[in-house]
């Protein structure tokens, strides 16, 4: 009984790869021209697939074009205030590419300007990286970051707000259930 216990998250991950893979395979072969043999996915690739998902998203909320057009740029900004107050875990991957902000390579980053929560994130990295800083600098980085983390869900509440007006009663719930609501 035991090997089935080990055996079975195993089997569940490879299934839910294979179907994965399947189904971005399929989606590619529709799309005109971008196959496996296409070399490496560039943004096009990822913008083929935010536009799927936006789609999807869309269907699955049950909006009208006219409605999309109005939600759409509200869910991005929720979406992206969701990911700011709930923390970045690309910062675990950040010695990865040589120290970027948020992970990715420097020259990425340079190009946007980095919100409140990213500066007082990339703080926080750096006092934490000084084997030399003492705890007052620890502690006053962390609160910046805190600081900036309650602004951010000042402005989701806001954001949100927006969103439930828009919406009727099952988009609502169906946005709860994506967690765009609470």
């Amino acid at each position: 009984m035991s090997g089935w216990k080990r055996a079975v998250p195993a089997v569940l991950f490879v299934l839910v790869v294979a179907l994965a893979t399947g189904a971005l395979s399929q989606e590619q072969g529709q799309g005109g021209g971008e196959g496996r043999g296409g070399g490496r996915a560039g943004r096009g690739g990822r913008g083929n697939w935010q536009q799927m998902m936006q789609q999807r998203m869309k269907d699955y909320i049950g909006v009208t074009d006219e409605q999309w057009e109005q939600m759409q740029p509200v869910i991005e900004r929720v979406q992206e205030l969701l990911s700011q107050v709930h923390g970045d875990r690309s910062v675990l991957f950040r010695g990865m590419w040589g120290g970027g902000p948020g992970g990715g390579p420097p020259e990425e980053e340079a190009e946007e300007e980095q919100s409140a929560i990213e500066q007082a994130t990339e703080g926080l990295l750096a006092v934490l990286e000084d084997t030399e800083a003492g705890p007052e600098q620890i502690q006053q980085e962390l609160d910046a970051l805190r600081a900036a983390r309650q602004e951010a869900a000042k402005e989701l509440e806001k954001e949100r707000q927006k969103l439930r007006e828009m919406a009727d009663l099952r988009q609502q719930a169906r946005m709860v259930l994506l967690g765009l609501l609470d």
